[in-house]
């Protein structure tokens, strides 16, 4: 089978309930569209969207392909970062190597091993520290803006804990010119690189941010690009009815405006896709998340984004989904072919109940499930759509991140706000600085220390 197929995006069953509705989607967004469709594209032709550019920019490509090839006797890659400094790779590492990369040694293993440290729960920290030795150890540290908080007390914590610790454990990933971060590459000549001006946490998968990582761990970034770039030439196609980022926004926008719809349900029927979900979620969450519109109207906008798993959740949320509140549009990633398909052999039990198995595979049985959760949804009238991937590649990949980042700049356009910011979680920073006494940050910490006295329903 060819590696580099296109992925089929199924959206019959997400227009077919609204056309019965007498709404047409594609019709009644054409103009709405080509308006927002020429100032999005003008944007990404002026370098003004550049992770859109990520994907055809070789010398970045080749620099992190030689800074990886430095790093090949290491152990261990740890990334010390948080949110979108950790959350694209650790999600395609897990997509691409499986679950249990990380179990592989001694001679067995190719490359280095991935670690994402993306929180600051010390006792989980301490017991990754445990499991590995110092001087086998590469520690990325990522924050664009190289003041992160958690990212700094991450890396605080390798230096306290690996006391005789060298420059050379060691790669910073940031701002080119500014913050802390780079102020320390220059005064302790770690090495670095650089992510890229303009480019947002949430939109880095594809920057150094996320390519470093997966490239010295023994991904392939080039075939994984190149799947950017496929679905990136996709996305910038001027009719609605052929542009997928256009066509997923637009109805999603529908579901929203028209009916209420304030949850969407990402649901890859894959393991190996479960942290893809996770990624999601913040993309479309931060991004899409907002109080004001871009006239400085007051108007809550956004619909939740609920991580789920194909068929684990089944036997967990899907009654939710088939009985509970129309509030949800659902989303299925489904992977057509796999390695290994899990061939259950022959049984001659006489047992109906389980000679039914007989002859069939693992995989036949999760896309039966697949199919039988669809068609539930469907005969519901519960809005949902299919992603299919040929298989699991980093061509594929590439596509399906790349696809959702360009919905969400559609998406923001369709809802007046800015998807790009995230001021809600900026002011948290700023309280969380003053708690711990940084100097400028002094009101924050008061206002937080007079909520305190008022005690209220505290047992």
């Amino acid at each position: 089978m060819k590696s580099k197929q296109p992925l089929t995006i199924d959206l019959n069953n997400f227009f077919k309930p609204l056309i019965t509705d007498g709404l047409d989607p594609v019709a009644s967004y054409e103009e709405e569209f080509s308006q927002i469709h020429s100032g999005i594209k003008t944007l990404k032709q002026t370098g003004n969207l550049p992770y859109a550019k990520l994907s055809q920019d070789d010398a970045m490509r080749d620099n992190v392909t030689l800074m990886a090839g430095r790093y090949q006797q290491y152990d261990n890659v740890v990334v010390l970062g948080i949110g979108g400094s950790a959350l694209g790779a650790s999600s395609l590492y897990y997509a691409i190597k499986g679950p249990y990369a990380n179990y592989v040694a001694g001679t067995q293993k190719k490359s280095p091993r991935l670690f994402v440290v993306d929180h600051i729960e010390a006792q989980t920290i301490g017991d990754l520290f445990n499991l590995i030795s110092a001087d086998k150890n590469l520690f990325v540290v990522i924050s664009k803006s190289g003041s992160t908080s958690e990212t700094l007390a991450q890396y605080l914590l390798v230096k306290k804990f690996f006391a005789n610790i060298g420059r050379e454990n060691f790669l910073f990933i940031t701002d080119p010119q500014k913050g802390l971060l780079r102020d320390l590459v220059v005064k302790e000549n770690y090495a670095s690189l650089v992510v890229p001006p303009g480019v947002g946490g949430r939109f880095s998968v594809f920057s150094p941010v996320g390519l470093f990582p997966l490239a010295a761990c023994g991904v392939d970034i080039t075939a994984l690009l190149d799947g950017v770039e496929h679905m990136e030439q996709l996305c910038l196609n001027d009719r609605l009815a052929q542009n997928p980022a256009g066509l997923v926004a637009v109805t999603c926008h529908q579901w929203l405006k028209r009916h209420g719809v304030s949850e969407i349900v990402m649901m890859p029927y894959s393991e190996r896709l479960h942290f893809f979900s996770d990624w999601f979620a913040q993309l479309w969450g931060e991004s899409l998340g907002k109080m004001f519109t871009l006239k400085g109207e007051k108007k809550f906008t956004g619909s939740t984004p609920v991580k789920s798993v194909g068929v684990t959740d089944q036997h967990s949320q899907l009654q939710l989904y088939l009985e509970g509140p129309r509030n949800k549009v659902v989303v299925f990633v489904e992977v057509e072919n796999t390695d290994y398909e899990g061939h259950l052999g022959e049984s001659n039990s006489g047992d109906e109940r389980l000679d039914f198995l007989s002859g069939q595979t693992m995989h036949k049985l999760m896309s039966a499930e697949k199919a039988a959760t669809e068609e539930s949804l469907r005969e519901n009238n519960r809005p949902n759509a299919t992603i299919k991937m040929s298989m699991i590649n980093e061509f594929q990949l590439g596509q399906l991140y790349q696809l959702f980042m360009n919905v969400v700049p559609y998406m923001g356009a369709l809802l007046d706000i800015n998807p790009f910011d995230q001021p809600a979680v900026e002011k948290i920073k700023k309280f969380t600085f003053g708690l711990l006494g940084r100097k400028g940050f002094e009101d924050f910490a008061d206002k937080l220390k007079a909520h305190k006295k008022d005690k209220g329903l505290v047992f």
